[in-house]
C-alpha cells in the first residue's frame, strides 16, 4: 500500500495586513484501480491584521481575522489487493482434473474511489490591553462524502458482501479560547486560560435503500467540552 503525491505551497503578504495561502496536492492511491486512484486536492487561506488600521486605539495589542477552505483525503477502508479478483486451487481434484475458484469472499469493486473531506472555517483573534487578555474564537463546517463502506450481497451471487463510496457525515461547530494573564513581572508570570468546544455531527447517509433513494438523517451527536 503507498501512496505518491505532488505538493505544491504559494503564500503571498502585503505590508504586514494582508496575507494569502495557497496548496495544491495531487495523491495516487496503489489500492485503487489505475482508472481511480487519483485525485486533486486543494486549499485556500486568508487573512486580514485590521489591528494595522486601529493603531490610535492603545487597548487593541492585535487583531486577526481569518478565513479557510480546504480539501484532503484518503483511501482509508480499502485494503491490499482488495480491488483485484483471486484465485486458488482447490485441493479436491474433479476426474482426475485440478480446479480453481474464485477465492474472494467480497466482491471486487473497480470503481472505488477516495473519499474527500471539505472543510470551511473562519475565526477572529484578539489581543488586549498589551497582551494580558487573548481571545479566539472559530467556527468550521467539514463534510466528508464517498467515505468506503461494507454493503452486504446476496449469497447467490457468489460473494457475501462489497464495498461502496457510500457514506456522508457532517461536523459543525464552535471553538472559543480566552487566555489571561493577570500578574506578570520580570521574574514570574501567571497565565490562566479556558476554552470551550461545541461540535455537532450529523451521519447524512450510510447507503441506499430499495428504491434507490438514499438512508439520510440516520444520527445526530451533540458535543461540548471545556477545559
Amino acid at each position: 500500500s503507498r501512496v505518491n503525491s505532488l505538493y505544491g505551497l504559494a503564500e503571498f503578504g502585503y505590508n504586514s495586513t494582508f496575507y494569502l495561502n495557497l496548496t495544491g496536492r495531487q495523491d495516487w492511491f496503489s489500492v485503487l484501480n489505475p482508472a481511480n486512484n487519483s485525485k486533486f486536492y486543494s486549499s485556500v487561506s486568508g487573512s486580514i491584521v485590521f489591528s494595522e488600521f486601529l493603531k490610535n486605539y492603545s487597548w487593541l495589542s492585535f487583531g486577526k481575522l481569518r478565513g479557510s477552505w480546504a480539501q484532503v483525503g484518503s483511501a482509508n477502508g480499502v485494503n491490499t489487493y482488495e480491488g483485484n479478483l483471486a484465485y486458488s486451487i482447490d485441493n479436491n481434484p474433479f476426474n482426475g482434473q485440478t480446479l480453481a475458484r474464485i477465492a474472494n469472499a467480497a466482491s471486487p469493486n473497480p470503481t472505488l474511489q477516495p473519499f474527500t473531506v471539505t472543510e470551511k472555517e473562519i475565526g477572529l483573534d484578539l489581543r488586549l490591553f498589551n497582551n494580558k487578555l487573548h481571545l479566539d474564537f472559530a467556527a468550521f463546517d467539514k463534510l466528508t462524502t464517498d467515505q468506503v463502506l461494507s454493503v452486504q450481497l446476496s449469497t447467490s451471487s457468489g460473494f457475501a458482501t462489497s464495498k461502496k463510496n457510500l457514506g456522508s457525515l457532517k461536523n459543525q461547530g464552535i471553538e472559543t479560547m480566552i487566555e489571561f494573564t493577570p500578574l506578570e513581572t520580570s521574574n514570574f508570570s501567571w497565565t490562566t486560560s479556558w476554552n470551550n468546544t461545541y461540535l455537532k455531527t450529523e451521519v447524512l447517509s450510510v447507503g441506499e435503500k430499495s428504491d434507490g433513494s438514499k438512508i439520510e438523517d440516520l444520527l445526530v451527536i451533540n458535543f461540548k467540552s471545556t477545559g
